[in-house]
C-alpha cells in the first residue's frame, strides 16, 4: 500500500526529485520517515513553520504528525520560504 510524497521548494534540489512513490505508514509521520532523506531534511525545521497537506487539505488540521494516512493519498510538502 503506497501514497505520492511531493515536495517543493528547495526540498526538491536536496533530494533530486519532485514527487515518490512511498510505502503508507500508520499515520503521516511514520509515512515520512520512510523516506530518510526526507525527513532529516524537514526535522531541521519547527513542524508549525512547514505547510503538509494530505490531499490537499492542511495536515495540521487532521492531527499533524498523527494525521491518517490512507493508500493512495497525495502528500505535499512545502518547506518555509523566505526572500522579498
Amino acid at each position: 500500500m503506497s501514497v505520492i510524497v511531493r515536495v517543493y521548494g528547495d526540498l526538491r534540489e536536496v533530494l533530486g526529485w519532485s514527487q515518490k512513490e512511498v510505502e503508507r505508514g500508520r499515520n503521516l509521520g511514520e509515512t515520512l520517515r520512510k523516506v530518510p532523506l526526507l525527513w532529516e531534511s524537514i526535522s531541521k525545521y519547527p513542524f508549525d513553520t512547514l505547510i503538509i497537506l494530505i490531499n490537499g487539505r492542511n495536515a495540521r488540521l487532521s492531527g499533524g504528525l498523527e494525521a491518517e494516512v490512507k493508500e493512495g493519498d497525495v502528500i505535499d510538502v512545502f518547506p518555509p520560504a523566505a526572500g522579498g
